[in-house]
């Protein structure tokens, strides 16, 4: 019986160990997405300012008659 106990709370523990490893990788996973939703954000943004720039300059020559 008391073999029975010991094994039981190493289980215990065992999941309690694992279980903290998964909520450390799932900070991790959160902290990634977050980065990848930024960066993406930011292309985004670089983008349209590049795609802006390119439109005005277009507008100009043609006014121009470039």
């Amino acid at each position: 019986m008391e073999n029975l106990r010991k094994e039981l709370q190493e289980k215990e523990e065992s999941m309690k160990a694992l279980k903290s490893q998964l909520l450390a990788m799932e900070k991790e996973k959160y902290k990634k997405e977050r980065e990848f939703d930024l960066l993406r954000q930011s292309l985004r943004i670089m983008n349209g300012k590049k795609n802006s720039n390119q439109t005005k300059e277009n507008l100009l020559r043609s006014k121009l008659g470039k």
